[in-house]
């Protein structure tokens, strides 16, 4: 879809600490972690490509501050049904403010991060459920063609992108 490449936050934390997320949150417990998650985000240079952040980045403003100082964030809003049935389909066990000091339900931690996302990007783009994940591929192509389109490569077009 564009010409840069893709970090994934949990994937760069485990790479960089030799950890699985989970056993991280296990050892060190949520707030460290998310100092951690915080710290790790802010050493990034995040010029030159995507970066695909966790639920947990936005909890601490100083990491979106970070890397929205150096390029755009899009929040990619999904309805919380259908975040529920992908964290119950994946198993899972490393939601950050479900296993804490105050443990909340799935529910609760989705409500509780919802003003912190709210206050952490520059485009928002709304994944509704009902339709394809092609046709949501190809809606979000399009938004990112609209709001940013220095990154869509001039000879990409939609039939290139589904297929």
């Amino acid at each position: 879809m564009t010409r840069l490449p893709l970090l994934d936050i949990d994937d760069h934390i485990e790479y960089s600490t030799k950890k699985k997320v989970s056993d991280i949150i296990q050892e060190i417990g949520e707030d460290a972690f998310l100092d951690l998650e915080s710290e790790i985000v802010q050493s990034i240079k995040p010029q030159g490509m995507i970066i695909s952040c966790s639920g947990s980045v936005p909890l601490r403003q100083e990491a979106m501050n970070h890397l929205r100082e150096t390029g755009k964030s899009i929040y990619i809003d999904v309805p919380v049904s259908v975040i529920i049935a992908r964290l119950h389909r994946m198993k899972a066990d490393r939601i950050i403010g479900m296993n804490g000091k105050n443990p909340m339900t799935l529910e609760e931690v989705l409500d509780y991060r919802q003003s912190f996302y709210d206050m952490s990007y520059d485009y928002r783009f709304a994944c509704t459920d009902d339709i394809t994940a092609d046709e949501k591929a190809i809606r979000f192509f399009n938004f990112c063609k609209t709001k940013i389109p220095h990154l869509i490569p001039e000879e990409s077009d939609r039939a290139k992108f589904a297929a």
